[in-house]
């Protein structure tokens, strides 16, 4: 009963370290966003999220993407309580459920990434070139379905680097989405795994774009 009881207290202490990981992700994420404006965030912000998700199951990747999503809907969209209250001219307390419900249906979509990001774990590379595109299809799902909802991409948190965001007239907003996606999965990979092949990847996308957005900007000056 004792071993039973310390084996459980010591899965519950290393889940509770994971679901801290990942909300400073999801913290991390709303950082980048307009009223912080910590761009540079948004490099680095899935980072804690890669290494909560070491060695869990698909229930707790789930779970751990789950709260990664809501603690950054939550942070990030807490003003739609507002807007509901005041000018939708509803109760306070509808006025919270709205926003719960709406970012409880936003965070599904990291949960999903999570799971994906648990599953391949097992093939590094794959692990590097899938989980950027994986993030850049959910964003579009989320874009579309339903009534659609895309607000809150990852790659807006860009908006501040003239040159950088240049790429947008190409791929869109999602391109810098999967950039940036690209390096946090580039960095973890280096570290985790000793694939140096990963930040050489990550410096030749991010020297193309900031070559062509530099590029752009002149051209456009010029005209």
């Amino acid at each position: 009963t004792t071993v039973k009881t310390l084996y459980r207290s010591g899965i519950w202490n290393i889940m509770w370290s994971a679901l801290t990981l990942s909300a400073l992700s999801g913290i991390l994420l709303t950082l980048g966003f307009p009223k912080f404006n910590l761009s540079f965030v948004a490099w680095v912000a899935l980072l804690p999220l890669f290494v909560a998700l070491q060695g869990k199951s698909r229930r707790q990747a789930l779970i751990i993407g789950f709260t990664c999503g809501l603690v950054h809907y939550l942070t990030a969209l807490y003003w739609i309580r507002y807007v509901v209250y005041y000018y939708g001219g509803l109760p306070l307390g509808i006025a919270v459920l709205i926003l719960l419900l709406l970012c409880c249906y936003l965070a599904i979509y990291p949960a999903v990434f999570a799971l994906a990001a648990q599953r391949l774990q097992p093939r590094p590379w794959l692990w590097v070139s899938g989980l950027p595109v994986i993030w850049v299809t959910l964003e579009w799902i989320r874009a579309h379905l339903l009534t659609g909802f895309p607000w809150a991409n990852l790659g807006y948190t860009q908006t501040p680097f003239n040159q950088l965001i240049q790429v947008a007239d190409v791929t869109g907003v999602y391109g810098l989405s999967w950039l940036i996606v690209l390096v946090n999965v580039g960095i973890m990979a280096f570290f985790r795994w000793r694939l140096r092949l990963s930040l050489g990847i990550v410096l030749v996308c991010l020297a193309s774009t900031l070559f062509y957005g530099v590029w752009r900007v002149d051209d456009i000056e010029a005209l």
